[in-house]
């Protein structure tokens, strides 16, 4: 088996994706639906905690893992301070056991740097 794992996501599965473990199976887009229900909540909690003797960290839960929070960055290679917003994203991979064919594997890239683009684009025009 490779360590060639990818993201698992409702864009780059058709919709009846499934996936099955030894005793259970789960439609893809219900598993990463309840991961996002369940997991931002009690990490959240320990993140805020961890972060408390720095001041603390702004908004709920939900705003982090949606919407995103206000924040400023700053870069070794900027000139100052740049506004924008700050989001978590929790990523869901797989490895297969045999290769995949090399179609396959570049629609999926095509599909990433779609993502990433739509991604750096709508943070540019914020």
């Amino acid at each position: 088996m490779s360590n060639d794992f990818r993201e698992l996501n409702t864009q780059s599965l058709d919709k009846d994706a499934a996936l099955m473990f030894s005793s259970s199976m789960f439609k893809v887009e219900e598993f990463l639906s309840k991961i996002q229900e369940t997991f931002p909540h009690p990490g959240y909690q320990a993140f805020s905690t961890a972060l408390n003797p720095k001041g603390g960290i702004p908004g709920s839960w939900r705003d982090w893992f949606s919407k995103g929070i206000d924040c400023e960055i700053l870069r070794t290679d900027a000139k100052g301070w740049k506004k924008g917003k700050l989001r978590i994203r929790i990523a869901v991979e797989f490895c297969p056991d045999e290769a995949e064919e090399v179609t396959e594997g570049i629609d999926l890239l095509n599909e990433q740097v779609k993502s990433s683009l739509d991604n750096i684009r709508q943070m540019q025009s914020h």
